[in-house]
């Protein structure tokens, strides 16, 4: 395989796409982790992002140590089908808990578009143990349920305090 990457170079994956989507065939998962495994002696790493982190319970044998495993995670609350299909956020936050207990891999956790939330999801979030995190509002308009401005510098306060690395995205007075 010829090397594409530069030495210490971090590859986010998937772009625009989800890494733990069903229907992306099983041959095409084994090519992506086979790739991520010939760079690891380069040290180049890899990070995956799902809205369905089960996706690393099932391929846990297939993550080399190159690669920091991620989940998009918006809140706590229930998210009704017309705003996600992805999996429940509780079912999101226990399966990267179990990462965090099963893998020894980093873990990275997307909260945008970030939405109203519990005053617990700051606490549930850092039972993922995530080393990096995104936080940012929607970027599309799409009139979401989103906390304030000052209740999303709370939750990153909180994050910052517990040594999470936050990068900070599109953050704005609440749209109404």
């Amino acid at each position: 395989m010829k090397p594409w990457f530069k030495p210490d170079a971090f590859v986010f994956v998937q772009g625009m796409s989800d890494i733990g989507a069903p229907g992306i065939p099983r041959a095409v998962l084994i090519d992506v982790f086979e790739a991520i495994k010939f760079y690891e002696a380069k040290g180049i790493r890899f990070l995956l992002l799902t809205k369905n982190p089960r996706f690393y319970m099932d391929w846990r044998h297939h993550i080399s140590p190159n690669t920091t495993i991620g989940a998009t995670i918006e809140t706590d609350w229930t998210i009704t089908s017309d705003i996600s299909k992805a999996p429940a956020p509780f079912h999101r936050l226990a399966a990267m808990e179990w990462c965090a207990d099963n893998l020894p891999n980093d873990r990275f956790i997307c909260v945008e578009p970030i939405m109203k939330c519990s005053p617990n999801f700051e606490r549930d979030i850092m039972k993922t143990r995530p080393k990096f995190m995104a936080v940012g509002y929607d970027n599309y308009d799409n009139k979401l349920p989103e906390p304030s401005l000052e209740r999303t510098e709370i939750f990153i306060k909180y994050l910052e305090d517990s040594g999470v690395k936050v990068f900070r995205k599109t953050l704005r007075e609440v749209n109404v």
